[in-house]
């Protein structure tokens, strides 16, 4: 521990996980240097921060500067509460910017966590009514059917549902998948009418 290095780097020399490597040094009586631990703020609850970031798409830079917290400190509380970091941490995406009728359904909410959470939408409005993947894939991919297929099980598996029927001819959405639709089509109505000129 005279060397600081971290245990990231011990665990790596050892040939073992960060985890076993803390275990063993507290088994041995060695204190690791821990994280920065965080003062509580009990004005700040799971709730409220689920409300203001995953419902109002409020961004978490905001949030923090708000509550006289660091983003660290944010980002910290929204990770052991289990609420999902949208991708590039503090910054929210085109959806967040969007005057919704609703805020977006639980499901619809898994995909808006997407910086290009839009183009998704409207990709996968682009599938039903379509004769088959190939003609949709000539549509959307130029042709590669198996890219089509890669993407739509990507946001399928995001939602964790079918939003597809393989089985239809034309290719239809199933039950489910209407309901989703239905929300992505008004978002992007509310989206293209929010675009300028």
């Amino acid at each position: 521990m005279t060397q600081k290095k971290s245990l990231g780097h011990i665990a790596t020399l050892a040939g073992c996980g960060p985890r076993t490597v803390h275990q063993l040094l507290i088994q041995n009586g060695i204190r690791p240097r821990g994280r920065r631990s965080h003062p509580p703020c009990p004005d700040i609850t799971r709730d409220w921060l689920h409300n203001e970031y995953i419902v109002n798409r409020n961004n978490l830079t905001a949030l923090a500067r708000q509550r006289g917290i660091t983003i660290d400190h944010i980002i910290f509380l929204a990770r052991s509460w289990d609420i999902p970091i949208r991708p590039g941490g503090a910054h929210h995406n085109d959806i967040a910017d969007l005057d919704l009728p609703h805020p977006p359904s639980p499901t619809m909410q898994k995909i808006t966590m997407s910086r290009y959470a839009l183009e998704r939408l409207r990709f996968v409005m682009t599938i039903p009514g379509q004769t088959s993947f190939a003609a949709a894939a000539r549509t959307v991919y130029d042709g590669r059917d198996s890219a089509l297929r890669q993407r739509l099980n990507k946001v399928e598996n995001t939602v964790g549902f079918l939003i597809i029927d393989r089985s239809a001819k034309p290719l239809a959405p199933t039950e489910r998948g209407r309901e989703f639709l239905s929300e992505a089509a008004e978002i992007l109505r509310v989206a293209d009418a929010a675009r300028p000129g």
